[in-house]
């Protein structure tokens, strides 16, 4: 039946309050803040009617780039809230099909893709219901179902019989393929199962590893007891087994998932080697970080093993995390002086390289650390700082008792002939040359070394 689409919300009758929340939903926050552009992108498509409302809602994102703005937090409640109402005011109904109209021929570029984008899996499905609602009216009375149509019933988590119902004339492989791949982004769980026995390997495993990543709890369970995926393998094109992309995504939901079942091994490494701790490092997940320390599955990980030739917490000192670091080193067994890369540099080194002082001073502080440990050519953390014009960091070495400020160097300084250099050779700085000075004068004089 063809319908005005400005008499959707007849489907609905009255919505609640359009208020703003105190409690939104932090995934929500991220994915409003993700597509901003693809929303104000599409404000130029909306009615006339409603133009006035839409120029309001550009300044707003104007006046908000880098924090979520008001409006922001309205689409939220009215997406957690059911607000079709809200919603239908300031066009987000209008603005999926809008440009399809003018085309005539909407059934190719109506996008349930932003929908699927804002609304969770297991909620919201009313809101979904109101922009199936405008779908319908924008279609032409002549209109045959194809393919993109499709694709918008399963992104609108349409019941699985009445998408099969209409897949007979769209029943090759690729269809089949291209309407699962619209099932793993959306989180249509109930069409992602029907589908799983008649999909390739290649794109199973692609819905595993978006599962993991977006914590679709349901579909990742499906895939996690589905014999044709091996959870601890690497598929096709990827680094990393799909355990990873969900540290990376920091789905700590997910993560739990893999690890309490029993398919699950912990001890599994990414194609370079890297461990799921290496990861929670590179990808800045302090929070899955800490989890995975203290998980009995993961107690048989090796610390300090070399990802890449790197240690999770070279990763750690790298990346600038200092909670990563203090996890890592509240371990006794953690390796703080590994040597790492093909320039076997210390945590402290890449540290001072990267200019993160208060990491540097963490591992100087620690009485673990061999502070004249050196490098591939000789250089010591001093050496490194030094060189890299780290004066906060030569005072705080300068101040170690053990520093030795002898150790020579054979690392090129720009043209010179020389052989092998000591730190203070290896800068031109003349505030950390005065420092090294009174330095070694104090050792000479066998006196406490006066810093300021």
């Amino acid at each position: 039946m063809q319908n005005d689409p400005t008499n959707a919300l007849t489907f609905f009758g009255t919505a609640p309050d359009a208020g703003t929340s105190n409690t939104l939903d932090p995934t929500l926050i991220a994915k409003i803040q993700f597509y901003r552009r693809d929303l104000s992108s599409q404000l130029q498509y909306l009615p006339t009617e409603t133009q006035a409302i839409a120029d309001e809602f550009q300044q707003w994102y104007t006046d908000n780039i880098l924090c979520l703005s008001e409006t922001d937090q309205k689409i939220c409640h009215w997406l957690q809230t059911a607000n079709v109402e809200a919603l239908h005011e300031v066009g987000i109904g209008f603005e999926i099909f809008k440009q399809g109209i003018h085309h005539n021929d909407p059934a190719k570029t109506i996008s349930g893709g932003m929908v699927a984008r804002w609304l969770q899996p297991d909620s919201h499905q009313s809101v979904r219901d109101y922009f199936y609602h405008v779908l319908q009216a924008s279609l032409p009375e002549t209109f045959s179902p194809d393919r993109a149509y499709l694709k918008h019933l399963v992104q609108l988590h349409r019941p699985v019989e009445e998408i099969l119902s209409i897949m007979s004339d769209s029943n090759d492989q690729d269809s089949k393929d291209f309407l699962f791949k619209a099932a793993y982004y959306s989180g249509h769980t109930a069409f992602f199962e029907a589908m799983m026995p008649n999909i390739s390997d290649e794109e199973l495993y692609q819905g595993f590893y978006q599962a993991a990543s977006r914590g679709y709890t349901d579909i990742l369970a499906l895939c996690l007891d589905y014999l044709r995926i091996d959870p601890n393998s690497t598929a096709k094109n990827a680094v990393s087994p799909a355990l990873f992309d969900a540290i990376t995504a920091g789905q700590l939901g997910s993560i739990q998932q893999f690890l309490a079942h029993p398919r699950v091994d912990a001890t599994q490494t990414a194609r370079k080697g890297h461990t799921i701790l290496h990861w929670a490092a590179l990808a800045e997940q302090p929070r899955v970080l800490r989890y995975l320390l203290a998980h009995e599955k993961c107690a048989s990980i090796d610390i300090n093993a070399y990802g890449d030739r790197e240690t999770a917490l070279y990763h750690a000192a790298e990346k600038n995390q200092g909670s990563s670091v203090e996890l890592l080193l509240s371990r006794d067994n953690i390796e703080v002086n590994a040597q790492c890369g093909s320039e076997q540099r210390t945590a402290l080194q890449v540290a001072i390289i990267q200019g993160h002082a208060d990491i540097a001073r963490r591992l100087i502080a620690d009485k673990r650390t061999e502070i004249n440990t050196h490098d591939r050519s000789g250089s010591t953390a001093l050496h490194t700082a030094a060189e890299y014009k780290r004066t906060d960091i030569v005072r705080a070495l300068l101040a170690h008792p053990e520093i030795d400020t002898s150790i020579k160097s054979s690392r090129r300084k720009h043209s010179d002939a020389k052989d092998s250099w000591t730190a203070k050779e290896m800068t031109n700085d003349l505030e950390i040359i005065e420092l090294m000075e009174a330095h070694e004068a104090a050792q000479q004089q066998s006196l406490p070394m006066q810093t300021c």
